[in-house]
């Protein structure tokens, strides 16, 4: 079983070393060329074992006491490949499970194996009740507090958001119809048009970094939303933009280039512009003059490298990012929650620091992929109590089964004349909006 040899290895990096999944994959079968044969299964079990991990491990608790980590590790994997994955024959894995196990325990743990033999069987113990928080965690492979956060809206909300959380992501790319055609795709049976002109959904077999087009920087990864918000808040060529992007992927960056071109100023920051080479890449490459593409490692102060206000503003911070749990199944797993005041308190900052950019009358549009009320709603009600220049024009909830799949706040806001100045009646009345839009495509799935 050197599926099973090789896959606790690396469970137990990402586990114990917090050695993110994918990293993990890649040191080893990059660098071990032997073992490239074994990367499929030991792929697809490891990651089994870890989107169904706080299930497994509330089922193995039991035996904490008399086994040590590996034989647990090697115990989780056996059940994963069971009760889920289910490529490695059944019997070979429980006979090499149970030879790591103590004598005394073999029985039990043979009685533990039995619950993956009836499909129609709920794995989840009797014992705990469907309406629990408890429940929920361990059906969806989310923490407690995930559960929690997602509540506020109420259980059917949540029962909606961990389901389509806990499926496979289906990745969305932006064609850069600049450089490769309006057409490039069309009749590409791995690429799917998707609700919003020129994203498209991929559903080929290849890994997408193998794709020619995803290497030539013609298409890149993005969320629909994304384009979505660039397209309904687009400026004119008489105007500027600023973009904070706290965020460590770089779509929001190349959306704008390629919406705008060379038509308008752009500012864009983030805390260190090494860290995206591949913005660095086409602004180069395109030698795009009217891009100001900086490091702003601290939001607040920007002075130096922003000369004028600004007509349009994105203040796109770092947040829980629930948009990453379905794409890697340890995202939550090694999530911090002892880093929430630091995110909350980041946030905050993203938002003062591109505030003070925004021209009398430009807007300022706040988004965050995330969930958490008091990331956003909460953040962006605190800001307009202390900020009576700004009105809240819209502010939205995004939920990852509706129409952009994805989950996010977004609250946008108007800067007004000296004059207009007092309390927007909007921070604390306005309920959050849902568009029919949204009602009706989560309606509808």
């Amino acid at each position: 079983m050197k599926e099973i040899q090789l896959a606790e290895q690396l469970l137990q990096k990402v586990i114990e070393e917090k050695t993110p999944f994918l990293d993990v994959l890649k040191g080893t079968f990059q660098t071990q060329v032997e073992l490239r044969s074994l990367r499929g299964d030991v792929a697809g079990l490891l990651g089994c074992e870890l989107r169904h991990h706080l299930l497994l491990q509330y089922l193995t608790k039991p035996y904490e006491e008399v086994l040590d980590a590996q034989a647990r590790r090697y115990l989780c994997l056996g059940l994963a490949n069971n009760y889920y994955y289910k490529h490695l024959d059944a019997e070979a894995v429980k006979a090499f499970v149970l030879d790591k196990m103590p004598e005394d325990k073999k029985e039990e743990i043979t009685v533990l194996f039995a619950r993956g033999d009836d499909p129609e069987k709920e794995i989840i113990p009797e014992d705990i009740a469907r309406d629990s928080r408890l429940y929920l965690s361990l059906r969806y492979n989310a923490p407690e507090w995930t559960v929690k956060i997602l509540q506020h809206y109420g259980n059917p909300l949540t029962f909606r958001c961990l389901r389509k959380f806990s499926r496979p992501l289906v990745s969305t790319l932006r064609l850069r119809a600049s450089v490769a055609g309006l057409n490039a795709l069309d009749g590409n049976p791995d690429f799917t048009p998707s609700p919003v002109e020129g994203i498209y959904c991929y559903e080929g077999h290849q890994s997408l970094r193998k794709n020619e087009m995803f290497r030539q920087g013609k298409i890149f990864i993005e969320k629909m939303l994304v384009k979505a918000i660039v397209d309904e808040y687009r400026v004119d060529a008489s105007k500027e933009i600023l973009l904070y992007n706290g965020n460590d992927d770089h779509s929001f960056e190349l959306e704008l280039i390629e919406s705008y071109g060379r038509n308008v100023g752009m500012n864009l920051a983030c805390p260190e512009v090494d860290e995206k080479v591949a913005v660095k890449k086409v602004i180069k490459a395109e030698e795009l003059s009217n891009v100001n593409f900086f490091s702003a490692p601290d939001p607040t102060f920007m002075d130096a490298s922003i000369s004028r206000q600004q007509d349009l503003v994105f203040a796109v911070p770092n947040s829980t990012n629930f948009d990453r749990i379905p794409e890697t199944p340890d995202y939550l797993l090694h999530f911090d929650t002892d880093k929430m005041d630091g995110i909350l308190e980041q946030e905050r900052n993203v938002l003062e620091g591109c505030a003070k950019y925004v021209e009398i009358n430009g807007k300022l549009i706040y988004i965050v992929f995330t969930l958490s009320k008091k990331e956003g709603k909460g953040t962006v009600s605190n800001f307009l109590k202390n900020h009576h220049e700004f009105r809240l024009i819209k502010q939205e909830e995004y939920f990852p089964f509706a129409k952009y799949e994805t989950a996010a706040y977004v609250a946008v806001m108007q800067k007004v004349e000296e004059a207009d100045v007092a309390p927007s009646p909007l921070v604390d009345l306005a309920p959050l909006q849902k568009s029919e839009t949204i009602i009706a495509s989560a309606s509808s799935k």
